[in-house]
């Protein structure tokens, strides 16, 4: 779903339907970002963010982005983040989404060096008659700021 909504939005945006092949794709091409799933089938989304991280510092360059979607799993941030996490963000990840590709975009553009986590958006707190009165829809509930960078589409891998 999430990346349905990413392509609609004119982001690069690549789906893993698994640990392994999220960890494939990222050892086959560069993505700026991952939003890593944490409960994945064969290796978990933490499983292949560290094995991803031992082979980067000898594989590639440039450093990925990858964002943790904690879901149920309730560990600090701070051990998110020893674990190679750039940042955690909790469901529903939707509204955050959008905040944090646009301060992605933001970053590269100004040339901030990769070394630099980038804050994850707080998610507003919606009272509670409004979050039961919301319509439940297919279409995301968040649109990117901008078109999509001139020379290329910015690529995630979800």
């Amino acid at each position: 779903v999430i990346c349905n909504a990413l392509q609609s939005l004119g982001y690069d945006a690549k789906a893993a339907e698994s640990g392994a092949a999220a960890l494939k794709k990222m050892q086959e091409a560069f993505f700026d970002v991952c939003f890593m799933n944490l409960d994945l089938p064969d290796m978990t989304g933490i499983e292949a963010t560290v094995q991803y991280r031992a082979w980067e510092t000898t594989g590639r360059d440039s450093r990925t982005n990858i964002c943790a979607l904690r879901g149920d799993n309730q560990n600090p941030e701070s051990w998110f983040l020893s674990h190679g996490f750039d940042c955690v963000i909790d469901a529903p990840a939707k509204p955050v989404l959008r905040q944090y590709l646009d301060e992605f975009k933001a970053r590269a553009r100004a040339a901030a060096p990769p070394s630099v986590p980038i804050p994850v958006p707080a998610l507003p707190e919606k009272p509670a008659a409004e979050t039961a009165a919301a319509p439940k829809s297919a279409v995301p509930d968040f649109v990117p700021i901008g078109a999509p960078e001139p020379k290329g589409k910015m690529k995630v891998l979800v």
